[in-house]
């Protein structure tokens, strides 16, 4: 039996990696169709260096994602640290409807599908006459890593313990010095690891961009897609790794960061 379960398990891993590692491949195949091996090259990757979109869709990726981050990290942990917050961590961490309810509403737009959010925002800005562009890009990247932000700080403040706090209220700790000197300090680690996934996230994402962009702010996802709708040409193969590369290491230091305690 586990022999079996260690078959199917490793078998759909495969499946999930498999394309990858074709992508990885054949960035590196001098066939253009990818169909066969046809030798080892590298000039896949130096015909980046000539593409001048995608080094302007990277830059406005790189752009939106530092924005995004700079506006959700900030509104998510003090969201999380604000008064409210505060005391329902320290008196109402048992309560039956407040925990359950608070939790629901920041998880919402984790749960609304991305083209609904996508498509109630182009409505939002279009009844505002608000004209596409970078700007509406960073709002909705922001809104939605906010949620990422809060549940990260929500989650290492559940691990807090209050006796500390407890004890610095006894000692006459104002609620500023119990933030600063105290619940900040261990959540130090954590917010700069949900900056690093706001970052990811902002960059990879795909389907808010594809609705509120306009013609002059491609992001680097926008770019792949319409590189590809008229053929599948080799240059796509070094951007996907490359773009994996990088998720790799902000997911290492993603995890390396948030075990820090």
């Amino acid at each position: 039996m586990k022999k079996c379960v260690r078959i199917i398990a490793w078998s759909v891993i495969g499946f999930c990696y498999a394309p990858i590692f074709v992508l990885l491949v054949n960035s590196f195949n001098v066939c253009r169709s990818g169909a066969e091996w046809s030798g080892f090259t590298l000039k896949w990757y130096q015909g980046l260096l000539s593409e001048e979109s995608i080094w302007e869709a990277m830059k406005n990726s790189i752009i939106i994602a530092s924005l995004s981050t700079i506006i959700s990290v900030p509104i998510g942990t003090i969201s999380a640290l604000s008064p409210c917050l505060f005391a329902y961590f320290l008196r109402f961490s048992k309560n039956k409807i407040l925990k359950p309810t608070t939790f629901f509403l920041n998880k919402m737009i984790l749960t609304v599908p991305d083209l609904q959010l996508a498509v109630g925002l182009l409505i939002f800005f279009s009844f505002l006459n608000v004209g596409l562009g970078i700007a509406t890009i960073t709002i909705s990247h922001s809104i939605f890593s906010i949620v990422y932000v809060l549940q990260s700080v929500f989650s290492r403040l559940s691990l807090i313990d209050l006796s500390m706090i407890e004890a610095a209220q006894d000692l006459g700790a104002q609620p500023k010095t119990i933030i600063t000197e105290i619940i900040f300090p261990l959540i130090r680690s954590t917010i700069i690891a949900s900056a690093i996934l706001a970052f990811t996230i902002s960059i990879d994402e795909f389907v808010l961009t594809f609705f509120l962009s306009g013609p002059t702010s491609p992001t680097l996802p926008i770019e792949i897609y319409g590189m590809i709708r008229n053929g599948f040409p080799p240059i796509v193969d070094t951007l996907a790794v490359l773009m994996l590369g990088f998720s790799l290491v902000a997911s290492w230091a993603f995890q390396k960061i948030s075990n820090d305690r």
